[in-house]
């Protein structure tokens, strides 16, 4: 099939910013709607209506074909309608604005320093999400990563001084992703961890954690226990 060629001239550039302002504005409704919907989940999953229409529980309810959410999409959005809607009272048209994948970064920062939460929007709204992760990380007094590359994960072959230092150089101890930072487990910062209660976790994992802690236990617990078995023989001086 011959793909037809567009001419750049002044018509057709005119075009593509219509397009493109249209695509814009249709990113943003969706943005609202999905925050509109974590309200409505949010509703049916806190007074329990799903048992009105069958269902064990909120996670059988939203799996089924006429609503057929996957559970962390759909714990997401209800976070985010709380921590941005209600928590901080932002309007949905300004959590509209910024990128999905933004908001997820933030989210964390947002819930343990509410007092900054303006800073971290504005950041949120105005840089790409390599360059808002590198901005979190100068706030923390880390030096940059490169984003832009994904590369496999080596092996840990450090001999680490501490296990801070052992979190912070292993990948993601879910998902295997070498972007991985040190953030507190099983207890946040806010609720008294210790700054080596830490475990190696990417920025999509740690917001997952923090969507539902619990349940984030109960589907990944093996993988975290694995990692705290290697973390054992590394410190505890096991022999082969």
């Amino acid at each position: 099939m011959s793909k037809a060629i567009v001419k750049k001239d002044e018509s057709s550039t005119t075009m593509v910013l219509q397009i493109e302002q249209e695509i814009s504005r249709l990113k943003k409704d969706t943005a609202i709607s999905l925050l509109k919907l974590g309200a409505l989940l949010k509703t049916i999953r806190d007074l329990k209506l799903y048992e009105l229409r069958g269902y064990d529980t909120f996670e059988a309810y939203i799996a089924q074909p006429e609503i057929g959410f996957a559970r962390a999409t759909a714990y997401w959005w209800i976070h985010a309608y709380e921590l941005y809607i209600e928590q901080c009272k932002y309007q949905p048209e300004v959590i509209g604005e910024i990128p999905v994948g933004n908001l997820q970064i933030i989210a964390p920062l947002v819930k343990d320093d509410p007092e900054h939460k303006d800073e971290y929007i504005a950041l949120a709204q105005s840089l790409s999400r390599s360059d808002l992760r590198n901005a979190i990380r100068e706030r923390k007094g880390l030096p940059p990563k490169n984003y832009s590359v994904k590369k496999a994960p080596e092996p840990v072959v450090i001999d680490p001084a501490s296990y801070v230092e052992y979190v912070t150089a292993h990948p993601c101890c879910v998902c295997n992703d070498p972007n991985s930072d040190c953030h507190h487990f099983p207890r946040t910062k806010g609720a008294g961890a210790k700054d080596y209660e830490v475990i190696p976790l990417c920025r999509k994992c740690h917001t997952e954690y923090h969507i539902d802690p619990a349940e984030f236990w109960l589907a990944y617990k093996a993988k975290i226990m694995d990692f705290f078995y290697q973390t054992i023989f590394k410190f505890g001086g096991a022999k082969k």
